[in-house]
């Protein structure tokens, strides 16, 4: 994981020096906060799925990680290998499931009230916010300069926006293709390759795989 975030400070560094491609950066239709209320007005209404997949790649090796993130009916869910979570929120109170993988069903192992699992520590576990350094990652080069849109396309099955950046400073360079959900503000697709000042290089990208909302979405078996 660590290998994706790898040249993010050195971006920052290259906003801060104005080692773009001396063009005024393009900002984005939502900001974070606004894409996040547009996600959740699509749990509390439609109902989402989605499933991504994340590679990453250095001097060490690579890595393959996938994910499936879904919202109905008050139930979050998410599956990641052999890990699989589904709790419901409620006005005041958090019911939490565990996978019986005999019954094929979740089911339920606590009721906390929202201030118990505050009181736990617990709450940033069962909350999207985990996962919205990739949900929102296109965010991060929000209005830096060399970030500027290409064209409209269809990513997912969904509207999109494909955007692209590029920064240089010395021998180092990062170049960044996203893609952006219309809609929602999701970031659907978010790829880099670069190299730092000490000559070391990477990539990583970021892919939604489906999209899925409405009747498309049923929320995982239990009690």
């Amino acid at each position: 994981m660590k290998k994706i975030y790898a040249l993010l400070p050195m971006i920052a560094a290259f906003a801060m020096t104005g080692c773009g491609d001396n063009e005024k950066g393009t900002n984005l239709e939502f900001t974070q906060e606004q894409a996040k209320e547009k996600v959740r007005q699509l749990a509390q209404t439609d109902g989402y799925e989605i499933s991504l997949k994340y590679t990453s790649s250095d001097s060490e090796g690579s890595d393959l990680e996938e994910l499936t993130i879904g919202q109905k009916e008050g139930f979050t869910w998410t599956v990641s290998g052999d890990s699989r979570t589904l709790w419901k929120e409620e006005e005041t109170q958090f019911t939490i499931y565990n996978y019986d993988s005999e019954q094929l069903k979740f089911v339920v192992v606590h009721t906390y009230t929202k201030e118990e699992l505050a009181s736990l520590g617990i709450t940033e576990f069962y909350s999207l916010d985990l996962y919205g350094t990739f949900l929102y990652m296109g965010n991060y080069y929000d209005g830096l300069e060399g970030y500027h849109k290409v064209k409209d396309l269809t990513f997912a099955g969904r509207s999109a926006t494909q955007y692209k950046l590029k920064e240089t400073y010395a021998s180092a360079y990062v170049e960044a293709k996203v893609i952006i959900d219309k809609e929602t503000g999701l970031t659907l697709y978010w790829g880099w390759e670069g190299r730092d000042l000490e000559g070391e290089s990477g990539s990583a990208a970021y892919e939604v795989t489906s999209f899925k909302t409405g009747s498309e979405v049923s929320v995982p078996a239990h009690d």
